[in-house]
């Protein structure tokens, strides 16, 4: 049971926002559920889990999440702005060209 009336309201709209955000990345760089699972070793009904907004990562596993994406963890949590961010058209850097 939630602490605080709008705890149950806000952990909600993380689960939905980081689901999301995986969800298009994991599209954006090709990167399925398989190789995802590859990448960071969290079992893939925990990935499942994540990517239906069922639940939310711990510290650990978001790390090893937003490296196996590509993506800062602020974006990925709801908690900043990313420049590389296009909706569904995501690319970094050294995709467009201006990295060297």
């Amino acid at each position: 049971m939630p602490n605080h009336p709008l705890e149950a309201t806000v952990g909600d709209y993380a689960k939905r926002l980081f689901s999301q955000r995986l969800r298009e990345l994991m599209v954006s760089r090709e990167i399925n559920l398989d190789k995802l699972v590859e990448l960071t070793g969290i079992h893939t009904n925990t990935l499942r889990a994540y990517m239906s907004g069922e639940r939310l990562p711990r510290i650990p596993q978001l790390f090893l999440l937003a490296d196996a994406v590509d993506a800062p963890i602020d974006w990925l949590t709801g908690f900043g702005d990313w420049d590389g961010y296009h909706s569904i058209d995501l690319t970094t850097p050294q995709d467009r060209g201006n990295v060297h």
